[in-house]
């Protein structure tokens, strides 16, 4: 059973070296975030007591407007969470289905089953929900209305992981032209080395097999992180290992299907990327490691920071914020024009 709690308990950890952030409480372990289309709060997404699913509505400065727990997880890795494009409602995907939230309150406004298991959820700029669901080891992409009913279901590809193994994988541009996911066979490294860019406009398929510019990704690692730019034409990859004297991060040009290498802080013996995002207007991109977060513009890193433990992270709507959460604390970067 979800259950609401409204509070305004502020969580401050001051301003420091163009940082803002506040901690989170001790009964709360964070996962992940998303911003609200106004760039004025923020959904924290988390584990709480008994390992059930916690979401909570905070402004940047930490206010909690309010507390939704009870959502039944399979594995800590939960970044199932979007705002509608008016930013009044929230949806949540969990193992029991879909959960849309009034984001005013914090109330329940709907719960709905959904046939598999959610791997992605997004809301579209028409205001349609999408919905990235595997059942029967296939890949499949639901867009819902405005209250959540089912208007369409279509077959992607064949998938052969468990969902939670595509967090931070699969994205589905904000017009709902371009769907981006990985592929490759199941192993021993429960891994994947293809990337593929769908059009939905037109049914066109890109794939880029990475085994052909990297021979030893199929025995030795596999994709770690993706992300699309937002207008679909880039797709940024990081790798689970990092070989010395080549590139930490791939960025592949969806127009002439050129792969471009990008060297990242640290040296091969550091972590690897394990997390990546473009900025709104498509101009930066945030890469982030066990220990440290970067920003990205065209093939240089533009800032970075030395910040362990980093889960998740999320431009604001306006591109001008970066915002990073651990398992204790949410951190606010603002970033230079």
């Amino acid at each position: 059973m979800l259950v609401a709690t409204a509070l305004g308990v502020l969580f401050g950890l001051g301003f420091f070296s163009g940082r803002e952030g506040f901690a989170l409480p001790d009964d709360f372990q964070g996962l992940g975030l998303v911003w609200a289309p106004d760039g004025e709060d923020l959904i924290v997404l988390g584990i709480g007591q008994g390992g059930v699913g916690v979401a909570e509505l905070r402004s940047v400065g930490g206010r909690r407007y309010w507390r939704v727990s009870g959502f039944p997880l399979l594995a800590p890795s939960w970044r199932l969470a979007a705002f509608s494009p008016d930013g009044e409602v929230v949806a949540l995907g969990a193992t029991d289905g879909l959960h849309l939230i009034e984001a005013s309150s914090g109330a329940e406004i709907a719960r709905l089953p959904v046939e598999g298991e959610i791997a992605w959820l997004g809301y579209m700029e028409d205001g349609r929900l999408a919905v990235a669901v595997v059942q029967d080891e296939t890949l499949y992409i639901e867009l819902r209305d405005g209250i959540g009913d089912l208007v369409s279901r279509e077959g992607i590809s064949p998938c052969r992981l468990l969902p939670y193994h595509l967090t931070g994988k699969l994205f589905l541009s904000p017009d709902g032209r371009y769907l981006l996911y990985p592929g490759g066979e199941r192993d021993q490294w429960i891994g994947f080395w293809i990337v593929n860019l769908l059009r939905r406009d037109t049914g066109d398929r890109l794939s880029w097999d990475l085994t052909e510019h990297l021979p030893w990704l199929k025995e030795a690692g596999y994709i770690e992180a993706l992300a699309l730019r937002p207008d679909g034409g880039e797709i940024a990859v990081a790798l689970t290992l990092r070989e010395p004297g080549r590139p930490d991060l791939f960025l592949l040009d969806a127009a002439s299907g050129k792969v471009k290498g990008v060297r990242l802080p640290g040296d091969a013996e550091s972590f690897s990327v394990n997390d990546l995002a473009y900025s709104p207007d498509g101009k930066r991109l945030a890469a982030v490691s066990a220990k440290w977060l970067c920003v990205i513009q065209g093939e240089k890193v533009q800032t970075s920071w030395d910040v362990p433990g980093i889960l998740d992270i999320a431009f604001s709507p306006d591109g001008e914020h970066l915002a990073a959460i651990t398992t204790d604390t949410v951190i606010l970067f603002r970033l230079e024009p």
